[in-house]
């Protein structure tokens, strides 16, 4: 994208909009939809409140476009995860890639969608509608894995997939804000191990 010039004190500075958009994602992951000031977010961003507007819209436009862009980049990683042959194999890793991503160090812990569901969703509806799409899309790819793994026999012919997709990123989601109280990698670890062991029928495998 092409950078844009911001005039300030007189003299014009550049800036790019594609760094703007990834610093003021960080800011909304680490304080929430709420708590993000316009200061915070100029600050971070490296422009004033005119270039903000002019750019990205309002605060809420800016969120529902940081959202997009968290969604893109969380989803790249699940649809890898998800692509292992095996349906165990790639239940572990759509769970392991969850977990390293809500305790990533360079990142603010937790998950930008789950954390938002509470607070930001009750904001309008606009982004209630934003979020619940993102949902659905993770939904939908997990419902496409399982509904591979009923073809494939590694499910039974019976299994709820579209019950089932939904229970699994309940369980992400819930990782996902544990993270955020401050529950360690190790610990999520093995509670991700624990429900892959659940949805499979598998005993529980020992750390």
């Amino acid at each position: 994208m092409a950078q844009k010039t911001e005039k300030q004190n007189g003299r014009p500075r550049q800036f790019d909009p594609d760094v703007a958009l990834r610093a003021a994602t960080m800011v909304f992951w680490r304080k929430g939809y709420l708590g993000a000031s316009l200061d915070d977010l100029t600050d971070a961003m490296g422009i004033n409140r005119p270039s903000l507007y002019a750019t990205f819209g309002n605060k809420e436009a800016l969120f529902l476009s940081c959202i997009d862009l968290y969604d893109a980049a969380s989803a790249e990683l699940l649809d890898a995860a998800l692509a292992a042959p095996k349906i165990d194999d790639a239940l572990d890793a759509f769970f392991t890639a969850g977990v390293e991503g809500v305790t990533s160090r360079s990142t603010p812990s937790g998950c930008l969608i789950a954390c938002s569901l509470v607070g930001a969703a009750e904001e309008s509806d606009r982004i209630k509608s934003k979020l619940k799409a993102c949902m659905a899309s993770t939904d939908a790819a997990v419902r496409n894995r399982l509904k591979q793994a009923v073809k494939a026999g590694e499910l039974p012919a019976d299994t709820d997939v579209a019950a089932t997709a939904r229970m699994v990123n309940c369980i992400r989601h819930g990782l996902a804000l544990r993270a955020r109280a401050g529950e360690t990698r190790k610990e999520l670890a093995r509670a991700a191990r624990a429900a892959a062991d659940a949805l499979l029928g598998r005993s529980p495998r020992a750390t």
